[in-house]
C-alpha cells in the first residue's frame, strides 16, 4: 500500500476493500514471517530488515508488559479504593525513603433535579438555578416543499427560524426531527449561603450525590 494519500476516488473504492496480506518467510530469522500487501514486493535491505525485526519484537514485548501492568494497576487501585471505603479516614501513605506519596481522595459528583430545587427555592430560584435548552434538528434533505420545490440545506437554513411548519412538515414530524434537553446549572455558592443562613429549609431530595475514590501516586 502506498505511503501517499489516495485520490478521492481511490479513497471511496478502498473503503469497501479489506486489506489483504501475504506472509513471506525471512530466511535468516526463525519463526518470523514478513507481512506484505498482496502482490507487492517491498524493497528492504538486510540491515533495514534486521532493524525492523528488532523493533517489531520490542513492540510486542512492550505491548505485553503494558497490558500486564494495566491489569495489575486496576487490581491495586481497586484494593486502595476498598481500603478507603472500609476504613473511613484512611487517605494513603507517605514514603520518605523513596520520596513517594499515595493518596486516595474522594470525588463527589452531584446531579441536580432542577424542577424540585426550583420548587423549594420559590421566588429565589432565579438567583440560583439557570436553564439551558439544547436543541438538535435533523432535516431530511430531499423533502418536497409546498410548490414541489426540493429542500436543500441552504434553503433549510434560510427558513429554519420561521418554523418547520413552513416547510410542509406536520406537528407529528416535528417530534422526530427536533429533540431538546433542558440542562440546569446551579450556583452552588449562592445556594450554600442560603442554606447556611437559614433562608431555605432542607434541600435533600433535590439532587443525587455519588462519591468515588481516586488513587493518586506522586513519585520522582
Amino acid at each position: 500500500m502506498s505511503h501517499e494519500a489516495p485520490t478521492v476516488e481511490e479513497y471511496l473504492n478502498n473503503k469497501s476493500k479489506k486489506r489483504s496480506y501475504e506472509k513471506v518467510p525471512i530466511g535468516r530469522f526463525n519463526n518470523i514471517l514478513l507481512a506484505v500487501d498482496k502482490g507487492s514486493n517491498p524493497d528492504i535491505s538486510q540491515d533495514e530488515l534486521r532493524r525492523l525485526v528488532k523493533v517489531g519484537r520490542q513492540s510486542v514485548s512492550l505491548f505485553r508488559r503494558i497490558r500486564t501492568m494495566t491489569r495489575q494497576r486496576s487490581i491495586i487501585y481497586d484494593d486502595l479504593r476498598k481500603g478507603a471505603i472500609d476504613h473511613p479516614g484512611f487517605a494513603g501513605f507517605d514514603m520518605p525513603d523513596s520520596k513517594a506519596k499515595v493518596r486516595i481522595s474522594p470525588e463527589d459528583e452531584i446531579t441536580w433535579n432542577g424542577p424540585a430545587l426550583k420548587e423549594i427555592l420559590g421566588k429565589s430560584a432565579s438567583a440560583v438555578v439557570s436553564e439551558q435548552l439544547e436543541m438538535t434538528c435533523v432535516v431530511p434533505l430531499g423533502h418536497v416543499m409546498p410548490g414541489g420545490e426540493v429542500l436543500t440545506s441552504e434553503k433549510a437554513m434560510a427558513v429554519f427560524y420561521s418554523g418547520l411548519l413552513a416547510l410542509g412538515f406536520s406537528e407529528q414530524d416535528d417530534a422526530t426531527i427536533l429533540s431538546g434537553e433542558i440542562k440546569y446549572k446551579v450556583d452552588e455558592e449562592v445556594l450554600t449561603e442560603m442554606v447556611n443562613s437559614g433562608q431555605i429549609g432542607s434541600i435533600e431530595g433535590t439532587a443525587v450525590v455519588k462519591r468515588k475514590f481516586t488513587p493518586d501516586i506522586d513519585t520522582p
